[in-house]
C-alpha cells in the first residue's frame, strides 16, 4: 500500500550530492522536497493502523503530509510546475546561480522607482531574499519564477504568486519585475498572463490581486492584459504609499 513520506533528508542530501546533476545542497534539497510534495499528493495514507482511525501523521504537530495552508491551497502540483512555457519565455524556479541577477535588477534605480522600498543595495540582501523566495517554494509549492527567452540564460526579470492578506482576507499577490533591457517587449505581460492562467487552475480558491502604485502606468497595464480589473474599494496604503489593487476571482 501506498505511504507517504515523512522524513528529513539533511544527512542523505549531503552524503549523495557527487554525481549528481544539482549545482549545490541547496538545490538538491529543493529537488527533493519537490518530490516529496509531488508523491505525497499523489498518494493516500493507510488507515488500518492498530488503534488509530484515520491518518495518524495529520495528528503530529510539524509532521504528515502537508502542512495546513499547503492542503488549502494547492491542487494538483507536480515537479514540472517549476518549470513554466510560453511562446517566447521559460520561467523556472529560481536557484542559488540567480542571486546575482536579483542584486542587479533589484539595485538599479528605475526598476524599483515606484517601489523604493524594495530596492537592494547590498550582494547579501539578494542572497536573504533568495531565501525568502526559496522557503516559499518549499513551504507552499509555488512562488516567483525567473523569467528567460526560451533556449537563453539570461535572466530578464522575475514573476510569480505570494500568499498574503489583504484587508483581513487571504490572497495571492502577483508580483512582477523586469531588467530594463527587458522592458517594451511584452514579457513582463507574457509572463503574468502564464502565472495568472497557473494560479486560476492550482490556487483556485484564492483571490488573486496586484498591488500596484498609480503613477505606475507600465505596471498596470501589465495587470490588466493579465487578466485583473480594477478593484478600488481594496486600496489600500503600503511601504512607498498608496497601492491601487487590480484583482481576479474575487467573491461575490
Amino acid at each position: 500500500m501506498a505511504e507517504l513520506i515523512e522524513s528529513e533528508f539533511a544527512a542523505l542530501r549531503y552524503f549523495a550530492l557527487n554525481g549528481t546533476d544539482h549545482r549545490s545542497h541547496d538545490e538538491q534539497n529543493a529537488a527533493i522536497a519537490s518530490y516529496v510534495r509531488w508523491r505525497n499528493a499523489r498518494t493516500k495514507p493507510k488507515t488500518n493502523f492498530a488503534g488509530l482511525a484515520g491518518p495518524h501523521l495529520d495528528r503530529l504537530p510539524g509532521k504528515g503530509r502537508l502542512t495546513h495552508s499547503y492542503d488549502l491551497h494547492m491542487s494538483d502540483l507536480s515537479p514540472a510546475d517549476e518549470q513554466l512555457q510560453t511562446a517566447r519565455l521559460s520561467l523556472r524556479r529560481p536557484t542559488e546561480a540567480d542571486i546575482d541577477a536579483i542584486f542587479a535588477i533589484h539595485r538599479d534605480p528605475e526598476t524599483c522607482l515606484h517601489n523604493p522600498s524594495d530596492a537592494l543595495t547590498r550582494l547579501d540582501e539578494a542572497r536573504e531574499l533568495y531565501r525568502r523566495w526559496n522557503d516559499q517554494w518549499q513551504r507552499c509549492g509555488y512562488g516567483y519564477w525567473v523569467v528567460r527567452r526560451d533556449g537563453s540564460a539570461l535572466q530578464l526579470g522575475f514573476c510569480g504568486i505570494k500568499p498574503m492578506e489583504l484587508h483581513g482576507k487571504k490572497v495571492l499577490n502577483l508580483f512582477y519585475r523586469f531588467a530594463t533591457s527587458a522592458w517594451g517587449q511584452g514579457f513582463a505581460s507574457e509572463a503574468a498572463a502564464t502565472v495568472t492562467t497557473w494560479a486560476s487552475r492550482h490556487v483556485p480558491d484564492l483571490p488573486l490581486i496586484a498591488r500596484v502604485r498609480p503613477a505606475n502606468i507600465a505596471s498596470q497595464r501589465v495587470a490588466v492584459r493579465a487578466g485583473l480589473t480594477r478593484a478600488e474599494h481594496l486600496d489600500e496604503t503600503g511601504y512607498d504609499g498608496l497601492d491601487w489593487i487590480y484583482a481576479a476571482r474575487l467573491p461575490n
